[in-house]
């Protein structure tokens, strides 16, 4: 019930990046403003994730032979919070890129990029959470999200892209915490990735 929950969350999250990466690449305000309003409408999907992870914890304490699902809900239930954020910032996103869109100034490519770096981010989560494995991946993408947006600001400095880079870090780090890092270590893993030579050899962060 808890896996059925989450996955129109991932879905509609990929989806929604998707959209507001092409909707940047092609100048498209129609693809934007749809991208928004996929957005918004995650709002509901969140809160049935949240109910029906209510219920599984209810069902594994009252029925010891599934207790071994507890590791799983653990899972499902870090990202919980963060999955929330990030259909904020997320929407936030969309409703940036419409408002960059309408002046009509074409965007970096590199911000589509970015975008569709999260996208796989998320993709990466829902495997995570799914089969318990590793999130290298999805911290992968995030942080590479997050750092190939960072660096379009050396080159462009005005109002838009900078919103836009803002709502891609912000999500990168929620899909980072959603993978089990703490605030301190999302914000040390993307500070070590946009400053190479201050990293470890050995870097355990991924």
């Amino acid at each position: 019930i808890v896996e059925r929950a989450a996955h129109p969350i991932f879905d509609d999250l990929v989806g929604a990046l998707e959209e507001i990466a092409a909707a940047l690449r092609d100048c498209d305000l129609g693809r934007a403003e749809h991208a928004l309003q996929k957005a918004r409408e995650m709002d509901r999907r969140i809160g049935v994730f949240r109910e029906a992870l209510d219920a599984g914890y209810d069902t594994v304490r009252l029925s010891p032979p599934r207790r071994r699902a507890l590791g799983q809900l653990g899972l499902y239930a870090t990202a919980a919070d963060q999955l929330d954020l990030a259909v904020r910032n997320v929407r936030v996103l969309a409703r940036a890129a419409a408002a960059a869109v309408r002046e009509g100034e074409p965007a970096p490519e590199a911000l589509s990029k970015a975008i569709r770096d999260l996208a796989r981010a998320v993709e990466a989560l829902s495997a995570y959470i799914e089969e318990a494995e590793h999130p290298v991946e999805t911290r992968g993408f995030a942080i590479e999200a997050a750092v190939g947006a960072t660096a379009v600001l050396l080159e462009r400095h005005d109002l838009r892209t900078s919103m836009v880079v803002g709502q891609i870090r912000s999500t990168a780090v929620d899909l980072l915490r959603a993978s089990g890092m703490d605030s301190t270590e999302s914000l040390e893993a993307l500070r070590k990735a946009a400053n190479p030579t201050t990293q470890e050899p050995t870097d355990q962060t991924m």
